[in-house]
């Protein structure tokens, strides 16, 4: 029995030494002649969902883009989404169904804008469709959606003009199962606020935007309202140095929270890549700036087993002018790594998810494919690279 034990050891050794696959990476661009853009990337089972925005042809309006690839980067199907006028894509959440995507339409609902939601069924056609909005006279955006014990909660922003100003506030959806709107709530102060990121917690929900509400200034500062299964505010605060800062996304971390953005709180009020670690009740644990001598920006940001990988843009160091920026970080926000990505025009990276093997980044760029602007995909293995 003791030489059949060392002689299967010896099998799977062998079998994790010269059968391990290699990590999946690629370059891919996917869209129109015109300007096609992804927003957000949804890692399933068997490969990804990309949502965001494309423009046919130089006469059609913008709209709603949805794009199914396998794990290979193999388009399985992709979606053009809208109504006669223009529409966009934000974010998506995976159901039992199929996909329930998340963004702006002004096609329906309000005179305006309206949040827009759509149901999807598994290879991409529409179940249906319900613009959310409170006067005909207000513009209305939506960032975000995650599950609730009852539906799904949708975050966003709502603009009311006015003669020499506008209100802005942070304004969330309540909807059931089809869709339909079971409750609204409205989130900042006296001053323009708006949310971009919605996070499903173990004791409620984070959102993440920016506030001019919490500033005794005009700037704004990266804002964060944690509140419970209802949409009461447990707590709200506003991050920054003195200058302009917003936040794009925020994940778990380990006892707390991690959001990413933009600061402007240097010296030249130069843009910079801003990442603030907090903890369960929104004390800051550490918040530090990172990139070069010029422009950055982070936009999205996702939780691996030995820290966090978050994308965006820079302008230092690049291959032309703007790049995908892409970086990892351990618990305490020192870099592991960072890459850039892209040609000689502008390129940028707004979402990244986790795979078995790496990551998935996903864009725009100018400098590929076949129009202006096109969804630019990077599939990389743990270390950022593209073999």
């Amino acid at each position: 029995m003791k030489r059949l034990s060392i002689i299967l050891s010896g099998l799977v050794a062998a079998t994790a030494l010269f059968g391990a696959s290699k990590p999946v990476t690629f370059e891919k661009v996917y869209g129109s002649k015109e300007d096609d853009s992804a927003k957000s990337v949804l890692a399933l089972s068997d490969g990804f969902l990309i949502v965001g925005e494309t423009k046919m042809d130089r006469d059609r309006r913008t709209d709603m883009y949805v794009i199914r690839i396998d794990k290979n980067g193999k388009k399985l199907w992709s979606k053009a989404i809208g109504g006669k006028d223009d529409d966009f894509g934000a974010a998506a959440i995976a159901t039992k169904e199929g996909f329930i995507a998340v963004g702006t339409t002004e096609s329906f609902g309000s005179d305006r804008s309206s949040v827009y939601t759509v149901s999807l069924d598994k290879s991409g056609n529409a179940k249906w469709q319900h613009a959310y909005f409170s006067s005909d006279e207000s513009y209305y955006y939506g960032s975000g959606i995650v599950p609730t014990s009852k539906g799904y909660r949708v975050a966003g922003w709502e603009d009311k003009p006015e003669f020499f100003d506008a209100e802005v506030n942070g304004y969330v959806v309540d909807i059931d199962a089809d869709g339909e709107r079971t409750r609204l709530r409205r989130y900042g102060g006296k001053d323009d606020d708006k949310l971009y990121d919605i996070l499903k917690t173990d004791d409620g929900y984070l959102l993440v935007g920016e506030s001019e509400s919490l500033r005794d200034d005009e700037g704004f500062d990266a804002y964060v309202v944690k509140v419970d299964e209802k949409g009461n505010v447990l707590w709200q605060k506003g991050y920054g140095w003195g200058y302009d800062e917003k936040a794009n996304a925020v994940t778990e971390a380990k006892n707390g929270y991690i959001f990413v953005g933009l600061t402007e709180s240097n010296r030249d009020k130069r843009e910079e890549a801003y990442v603030v670690k907090i903890d369960k009740s929104g004390k800051v644990v550490w918040q530090n700036t990172y990139g070069g001598r010029y422009d950055e920006e982070a936009y999205d940001i996702v939780a691996d087993d030995d820290g966090y990988v978050i994308v965006g843009k820079t302008e230092t160091d690049t291959h032309g002018r703007d790049d995908v920026y892409m970086f990892k970080i351990d618990e305490k926000g020192k870099v592991l790594w960072q890459k850039n990505y892209g040609g000689r025009a502008d390129d940028v990276a707004y979402s990244v998810a986790k795979t078995d093997d790496g990551y998935l980044v996903a864009g725009e760029t100018e400098s590929y494919g076949n129009g202006r602007k096109d969804v630019y995909l990077i599939k990389t293995d743990k270390n950022g690279n593209v073999k």
